[in-house]
């Protein structure tokens, strides 16, 4: 990130994969401070990219509907893997670097399939039940309409890394205090 560029590297990889790949490290830094370390994966992302990866094969419905069934460890999706490591790492080790250690007292991993929408792309099996939880009611998807094609170029994920520490002040987030050069923010 030298002089205000990221450079991104777009490659292959199984996302689901590369998250549970940090899961032991983190679980066990987790217990060392005495708090459990818990998981909640969307597989509905795996699902989608994999469904579009069997239609870009040009599979016919039958055999995606085959393959969906089969080994799910053959999950792509495109992009920036070790970004996505770095991130995510970062995240859970502030989780839990800052959490408050108690009794029933969890730092949990989540993801969630935000796009496509279940509701507007050809591509999702699971219609109704991803759509409970594709936008928890917010409105305003760039893919409200109907694609005009089967072919997936996205998915929008959301990773969430939920604990009770101590929280960061709105006025921080709305002042973009976070993102600035050189900030530390008052955790007190």
């Amino acid at each position: 990130m030298d002089a205000g560029k990221l450079t991104s590297v777009e490659k292959p990889y199984n996302f689901h994969r590369v998250l549970r790949s940090m899961v032991p490290g983190a679980r066990v830094q987790a217990e060392v401070r005495g708090f459990a370390f818990k998981t909640d994966f969307d597989e509905n992302i795996d699902a989608v990219a994999r469904r579009a990866l069997y239609t870009e094969q040009g599979l016919s419905e039958s055999q995606i509907g085959d393959k969906i069934h089969e080994n799910a460890d053959d999950t792509v999706v495109v992009g920036d893997e070790m970004r996505l490591r770095q991130v995510v790492t970062n995240l859970v080790s502030n989780a839990i670097k800052f959490n408050i250690p108690g009794p029933g007292s969890v730092v949990t991993l989540r993801t969630r399939l935000l796009q496509p929408t279940a509701v507007h792309h050809p591509l999702v099996e699971d219609k109704e039940s991803l759509s409970k939880t594709a936008f928890n009611g917010s409105q305003g998807s760039p893919m409200d309409e109907t694609p005009s094609s089967s072919r997936l170029d996205a998915l929008v994920v959301r990773i969430e890394v939920e604990d009770k520490g101590v929280a960061i002040k709105p006025k921080d987030m709305v002042e973009n205090r976070l993102f600035s050069v050189s900030v530390h923010l008052m955790l007190a």
